[in-house]
């Protein structure tokens, strides 16, 4: 992971051929890169937002999403997260006790065993609720 250091340093030559070099390698790259890497770390150096290279992107004829998409992956990849760690669904405290149980009488197998349990859970759901539509 190489750590950005973000300046406001905008020399209008560079980030003008940083700019291109940008739009330019969004057309050769479909998953993220080292040189698409370098370019987003660079650009970001040089003081510009997620916001301004997506625009940039978009006025390129680019996706919205699929900009989106692609430097999350570059940024996450350099350690760079747009969300706080930790931020989403919460785990319940009955899935912890579950997990908990199955580590302690599993070990590293745990989470295979667990798994294999909620494949099996499921499809027991689906059986019942297709059963039950049978006999309606």
């Amino acid at each position: 992971m190489v750590p950005l250091i973000l300046s406001q340093n905008k020399d209008v030559s560079d980030v003008h051929q940083l700019k291109q070099e940008f739009i330019e390698s969004l057309a050769t790259f479909s998953k993220p890169s080292e040189t698409l890497r370098c370019l987003v770390q660079r650009l970001l150096s040089a003081g510009h937002s997620r916001k301004d290279l997506i625009q940039w992107a978009v006025d390129a004829g680019y996706a919205q999403q699929y900009v989106r998409s692609l430097l999350s992956a570059v940024l996450v990849k350099a350690g760079v997260r747009a969300r706080k760690t930790g931020a989403g669904r919460r785990t319940s405290q009955e899935a912890l006790i579950i997990a908990a149980y199955a580590a302690g009488h599993f070990g590293s197998d745990a989470p295979k065993h667990l798994l294999a349990a909620y494949r099996h859970l499921k499809q027991k759901a689906t059986n019942s609720k297709s059963t039950e539509a049978a006999a309606s």
